[in-house]
């Protein structure tokens, strides 16, 4: 995330735009709440360091849940669950052939792709 920053802020002043002035950088909430809600609260990014300087939790605007600012900052988010093996293995099955040209044409290579796929979708995938 720190890398991403960087760049965007590379970006703003490239663009003659100040930070304080004409971006305002914000991070969406991870509670519970949040999570099942369509629109999240947003955090202010400068907020959130200033609780992390000083050791506090942040809070969340709608659930007034206390949040980890490690956990906010860095965008570490819970993972997701995995839904429907089948709807899975159906979409990767379609990806696959869109992409068959640049594969080897080995099972290995395959089954390779499907696994990072599946693993991307939150399940656990072993040889």
């Amino acid at each position: 995330m720190g890398v991403i920053r960087s760049h965007f802020d590379h970006i703003h002043e490239s663009l003659n735009m100040k930070k304080e002035e004409h971006v305002v950088e914000e991070v969406p909430c991870i509670c519970g709440e949040c999570r099942q809600a369509g629109v999240p609260y947003f955090h202010k990014y400068h907020e959130l360091q200033k609780f992390l300087a000083r050791g506090k939790d942040a809070r969340c605007g709608k659930s007034a849940d206390d949040l980890s600012v490690h956990l906010l900052i860095n965008g570490l988010l819970p993972p997701k669950e995995p839904g429907s093996l089948f709807e899975a293995l159906v979409t990767i099955t379609s990806q696959l052939q869109g992409i068959k040209k640049t594969l080897h044409s080995d099972e290995d290579s395959r089954n390779t792709v499907v696994a990072l796929l599946l693993g991307i979708r939150g399940f656990r995938v072993k040889d």
